[in-house]
């Protein structure tokens, strides 16, 4: 009875399920494990367009397009193992007739008589695909008109704004090329400075007869559409052979006023724009003028800040350095940036030859500046700004006589904007600037700025030419206290090495000497004369000759420091003294005898004992007191031996608040001492020069003997 009761119940649920399957909207497949089609209802007859005998002689794999078999792979190996796949949405059915259609599945193993089968309930979800996709496309372009919008508004640069705004706008609207206009105000002409994608043929065409609509566009402040341009009642016959077949055009406005327009172009029939592209050619328009006031209002007050801290800077250059290469660039640079020219030059006036000079250029006259040498004749502009000793204004320098035509061609020169440079009533010399993308009107504020800067410059360009003359002359001088030639000496090499400040550039007190002395003896001699500048000069020779003299009384250093001592007491200056090291070498027994005048220690490298140490002697430096005793040491060098001598211009080479100190000098001296001495005295400069990253705060004078 039981039994009988569960078959009635089975055959009633089997008869429901049939009665499901066969009428449900959603296509139901049976397959087997291995995915060959068992049934299907009508839904999945009308789905994949394949008759009910036509899928029982089909697969799974039969039913999706090629390129979906692996993930059909996928599905059925989930199903083995798990037993329900849910919500499959990224696969498709290929109908009978080709096309695919997006579906979703949901599928589990069912049993029945101990069978394991697989129920297939697929879902046509074209719709919703297509909805989806209408929202994806939307927040993504919502996503890409807030990524624009972000990247024109957080910029303040026109130049750098501007090109965004074009590539955006025809990206964003799948167009081919764009273009931005705006409307000048001398004549309300519509000017196009920046295109994406333009051809030459379109290019040229805007620029000689601009886009015919555009008008209407600013009469009116709406967009407009054109689908076919060729067609179009207000379209030129010149552009039909632009190749351009449809636009967008929108107006750029703020507070009401139209400035300016953006455009889209396809040169396509396939392509055409929509309403939705339109919305946002116009959003990005809005977002545009926002973008192009804010960088109209940052650019004033951008350039009377710049004008400002331009007219500090060349305060400061007068104070801060008085290399003259250094003064021209940073001048030539701060007027320039300040103003807003795109090149410009400075050149000396030499009176004697009515000549000029050109020393430093700005821009794409930069690199050809120097090479400039003009008389006065064929350099007009700047004769009539020495003559006037005025400024020269230039308004279109294409046409104007006074400018050589190889300059206005070479430099592409448009307006040009000439200064005097003038010095306690002495012109030294002009300087230039240029404006080389289009023509430009020098305004009444920018004109006053320059001249202002222009006399400060002068004053500063004046004061670093006469540090130059009296650098040479320095330099000079100082090559005249050193030895011309480093000596030959038997068991020996011997370098040695000499440089000026880089910051200073004045006469230093370091100098160095070599004194050969009967018999095998020789004297090496570094010292250090306290303070900076020509006065220095007479000094370092007072210590180098007055050293010599005695050199040759005596065999001991230390009386020949005493002597030298007695006589630069009484005739150096009060408050200045020297400091320096005497070595008395003997190069047939390596013996030293050092004294040392409170000067650095020399540096003693013991090759049998790879190690380095300081000579430790110590007395006063020379001209403090008459009457002084000195002492002196006696070391020896062995062969592979290694002593240095050097300035404290060396030990104190900076980088930041770290100073070079005796402790590296001493490593690398060790790490080097196989090398012979002019190669050892290289690797010691480059070493100081790497630590003090190129910038000298003293002179170095240094010497390094081998023993061999």
């Amino acid at each position: 009875m039981y039994e009988r009761r569960e078959n009635y119940k089975l055959i009633r649920e089997l008869e429901r399920f049939k009665k499901l399957f066969l009428e449900a909207f959603d296509a139901i497949f049976i397959f087997d494990l291995d995915g060959k089609v068992l049934d299907a209802n009508k839904s999945a007859q009308e789905l994949t367009g394949y008759s009910r005998e036509e899928l029982l002689k089909m697969d799974s794999f039969d039913l999706r397009p090629p390129e979906e078999s692996k993930r059909v792979r996928q599905i059925l190996h989930v199903l083995r193992t798990q037993g329900v796949a849910r919500g499959i949405s990224d696969t498709h059915y290929k109908r009978k007739d080709g096309t695919l259609v997006p579906v979703e599945i949901n599928a589990k193993v069912i049993t029945v008589d101990r069978e394991a089968y697989i129920l297939n309930i697929s879902r046509d979800i074209t719709e919703r695909k297509k909805i989806e996709a209408e929202i994806r496309e939307r927040n993504e372009n919502l996503e890409i008109l807030n990524e624009v919008g972000i990247e024109i508004t957080s910029r303040l640069n026109l130049r750098e704004i501007l090109p965004r705004v074009v590539k955006s706008a025809v990206k964003i609207v799948g167009g081919d090329a764009g273009v931005i206009g705006f409307i000048t105000e001398k004549d309300r002409k519509i000017e196009y400075p920046y295109g994406y994608n333009m051809p030459d043929s379109l290019a040229s065409v805007i620029a000689t007869d601009g886009l015919p609509i555009v008008q209407q566009v600013v009469r009116t402040g709406k967009p407009i559409i054109v689908g076919d341009f060729a067609a179009f009642e207000k379209a030129y016959r010149c552009f039909a052979s632009t190749g351009v077949k449809s636009l967008m055009l929108v107006p750029i406005s703020a507070k009401g006023m139209v400035f300016g327009v953006l455009g889209v172009f396809n040169f396509s029939t396939v392509k055409r724009f929509t309403e939705r592209g339109l919305w946002l050619l116009e959003n990005i328009a809005r977002q545009a003028a926002v973008a192009i006031e804010n960088s109209r209002l940052f650019e004033e007050v951008h350039r009377r800040a710049k004008q400002s801290e331009a007219a500090n800077k060349v305060s400061r250059i007068i104070s801060s350095t008085l290399d003259l290469s250094e003064v021209l660039r940073l001048v030539i640079n701060e007027i320039s940036e300040a103003i807003g020219t795109e090149a410009g030059g400075i050149f000396f006036y030499n009176a004697d030859e009515n000549r000029f000079y050109g020393k430093m250029g700005y821009g794409p006259t930069r690199r050809y500046v120097q090479d400039i040498i003009e008389d006065a004749s064929n350099f007009r502009l700047a004769d009539e700004a020495v003559k006037t000793r005025n400024i020269v204004l230039i308004e279109n320098a294409q046409a104007d006589p006074r400018i050589p035509r190889k300059y206005v061609a070479k430099f592409n020169l448009q307006s040009i904007l000439v200064l005097p440079l003038i010095v306690k009533d002495k012109i030294i010399g002009v300087v230039s600037l240029a404006h080389t993308d289009k023509e430009h009107r020098f305004d009444e504020d920018q004109i006053a700025f320059a001249k202002s800067i222009a006399a400060q410059s002068a004053i500063a360009i004046e004061n670093a030419r006469l540090y130059e003359a009296e650098r040479y002359v320095a330099s000079v001088l100082q090559k005249s206290f050193l030895p011309a030639e480093v000596p030959e000496i038997p068991n020996t090499s011997i370098a040695a090495y000499y440089t000026t400040s880089s910051e200073v550039g004045q006469i230093g007190g370091d100098f160095y000497d070599f004194i050969q002395l009967p018999g095998s003896l020789i004297a090496l001699v570094v010292g250090d004369v306290s303070g900076k500048g020509i006065e220095v000069a007479s000094t370092t020779s007072l210590a180098k000759y007055t050293t010599r003299a005695f050199a040759y009384q005596t065999k001991h250093a230390s009386r020949v420091l005493e002597s030298a001592n007695e006589v630069i007491a009484r005739e150096i200056e009060p408050g200045s003294f020297i400091t320096v090291v005497y070595v008395i070498y003997d190069w047939e027994s390596g013996r030293l005898l050092v004294s040392n005048g409170g000067h650095p220690f020399p540096i003693h490298y013991v090759a049998k004992q790879n190690k380095a140490h300081l000579i430790e002697n110590i007395n006063a430096a020379l001209g403090i007191l008459p009457d002084l005793g000195y002492s002196e040491l006696v070391e020896k060098l062995e062969e592979g031996d290694v002593l240095v001598l050097y300035t404290d211009g060396l030990t104190e080479a900076r980088r930041g608040n770290q100073f070079y100190g005796t402790d590296r000098l001493m490593q690398i001296v060790t790490n080097n001492a196989h090398l012979p001495a002019e190669k050892l005295i290289n690797q010691i400069v480059a070493d100081v020069y790497a630590f003090a990253e190129g910038k000298l705060t003293d002179d170095i004078a240094l010497n390094v003997l081998k023993r061999v």
